[in-house]
């Protein structure tokens, strides 16, 4: 749950924040971030989102849609407390 929290609450300011932008971009995308962002979508433009998880056979998309669906079942029960 602590790793969920990190990705709806906006952390303490970077003061590097073209060095944070760099490794993030290193990095590529991550599941929960782009969960966020997904549920940022419901919940600011009040319309549906579309998650697309692709990769070649035994990738972990089967996994990962499953954290993303895990994110924002969490994510929900957050928000209606």
């Amino acid at each position: 749950a602590e790793v969920l929290r990190r990705f709806l609450t906006p952390g303490p300011a970077v003061a590097d924040a073209g060095r944070k932008a760099t490794l993030e971009a290193d990095r590529g995308p991550h599941v929960f971030g782009i969960a966020a962002e997904a549920l940022r979508g419901i919940q600011e433009r009040a319309r549906s989102q579309t998650v697309l998880v692709s990769g070649e056979s035994g990738a972990g998309k089967t996994e990962t849609t499953k954290f993303v669906m895990h994110f924002l079942a969490l994510a929900g029960t957050e928000e209606a407390a």
